[in-house]
């Protein structure tokens, strides 16, 4: 059996957990790139009726308020 001290393992285990750490970062933030700009283009506001929060493609005022979905 390999034998290992309780501080290498303790420098392996916060190496690999730094690894893993960094890789998830660095996925997320190439993905986030994809979206990010698709999400810049829409125009967020409130109803000031309901308080709803819409997000459109296009800027323009609703005249009516949607239906209420039943989930």
């Amino acid at each position: 059996m390999t034998q290992i001290s309780l501080t290498h393992a303790l420098a392996l285990y916060s190496v690999l957990l730094g690894v893993v750490i960094a890789a998830i970062w660095l996925y997320t933030e190439f993905t986030v790139h994809r979206y990010r700009g698709f999400l810049e283009k829409q125009y967020l506001w409130r109803c000031v009726y309901c308080g709803y929060t819409y997000l459109d493609a296009v800027s323009y005022t609703h005249l009516t308020l949607p239906t209420k979905r039943i989930v």
